[in-house]
């Protein structure tokens, strides 16, 4: 009787043992869950972060886009600009010449 009185006393306190460590298991495994929820909930955040960067950038680089072709544009008018100022510099040295002539004769 008095071994089987100590064995039982043995398992009492071994259960009590395993139930308190399940018990901590079990408040670890609640905290990291939390803790796993929250990364889920930032992960969440940063990919839709992710995907407002991207098209922000999207939308940066249609405006780069367009504002290269209208710069290219305005240096095409530019040039043409320049060639014809020159042609109307080259008709009224011309002209001058011409009216010059004429005044000396």
């Amino acid at each position: 009787a008095w071994d089987i009185k100590g064995r039982l006393q043995d398992l009492e306190e071994l259960t009590h043992k395993l139930n308190a460590e399940v018990k901590s298991r079990d408040e670890a495994v609640g905290e990291l869950t939390e803790k796993l929820t929250e990364k889920e909930s930032t992960l969440g955040t940063l990919a839709e972060s992710q995907t407002v960067l991207q098209q922000d950038l999207s939308q940066y680089q249609t405006q780069i886009d367009e504002l290269t072709r209208t710069k290219q544009q305005l240096l095409q008018r530019m040039e043409l600009s320049k060639l014809e100022h020159a042609n109307e510099v080259q008709a009224l040295e011309t002209q001058k010449r011409t009216l010059q002539i004429e005044l000396d004769s």
